[in-house]
């Protein structure tokens, strides 16, 4: 009973992380290369089963589980839709590619192709962070007129070369690239063994793929659980209140 207690409790702070990461889906759904945020549940293991002959045991059975929790926050890495825009400091990174800023919080990757140039005539993310470029320096241009951005990311200004975009693609789990307190932006983990290589499609960017359709499914998953695990809990506080009022123990 009182297990239930536990398990039901877990379940309603599950699906408050469920909801929460919905609304930030929504907030994101016009932030370009926003991922959808998903949470991934795992079950807390309250112990093991065990099988007893005598004063001695003999094996198990299994783990029993007490509830569920949230082990990470990961992203939806399914490509979002490719907007044409003309424009020339958009890129719009291949399935897989992925650029890098520096923030004050340290190099962040980022699926973010609405480039820009700031005051000091830094190439920057729509966030104003500078991008990284081939050897782990910035681009500095003369301003923001004549430049022009290739397939493989190289920056030119009225027809010469000024650097390359920095453009990485993931060689292991693309689950290591975490979702930073930055929307659009992501933690690289060494899981995620990020290799220089990749292309981008000038005049263009990658929208996000947290749709609206998508987040209301969220939405709709996290009430339902949360509404299911209330009722779990309430059934569960009464019969234990009732063996209470007995004077019995659960």
């Amino acid at each position: 009973m009182l297990q239930g207690l536990y398990e039901s409790a877990s379940g309603l702070l599950a699906m408050q992380q469920l909801e929460q990461d919905a609304a930030v889906n929504t907030a994101n759904a016009n932030t370009p290369g926003f991922q959808q945020e998903i949470p991934a549940f795992n079950e807390f293991l309250a112990g093991q089963a065990e099988l007893v002959a005598g004063n001695q045991v003999t094996g198990t059975v299994g783990g029993f589980a007490l509830g569920v929790g949230v082990q990470a926050v990961e992203s939806n890495t399914t490509p979002g839709a490719i907007v044409v825009t003309g424009r020339n400091l958009d890129v719009a990174p291949s399935p897989g590619v992925w650029l890098e800023v520096r923030t004050p919080a340290g190099v962040l990757a980022t699926r973010d192709g609405q480039l820009q140039v700031n005051q000091a005539g830094v190439l920057v993310s729509s966030t104003g962070y500078p991008v990284v470029a081939v050897g782990g320096g910035i681009i500095r241009t003369q301003g923001a007129t004549g430049l022009g951005i290739a397939t493989d990311g190289t920056v030119s200004q009225n027809g010469a070369a000024i650097g390359q975009i920095l453009l990485q693609t993931v060689g292991g789990n693309a689950q290591d690239l975490r979702p930073s307190a930055q929307a659009g932006l992501y933690t690289v983990g060494a899981g995620a063994r990020l290799a220089a290589g990749g292309g981008v499609t000038p005049g263009a960017y990658v929208a996000s793929n947290a749709t609206l359709n998508r987040t209301a499914v969220q939405l709709e998953q996290a009430l339902s659980g949360y509404q299911a695990n209330e009722e779990v809990q309430n059934v569960a506080a009464q019969d234990f209140m009732s063996l209470m009022s007995r004077g019995l123990t659960p």
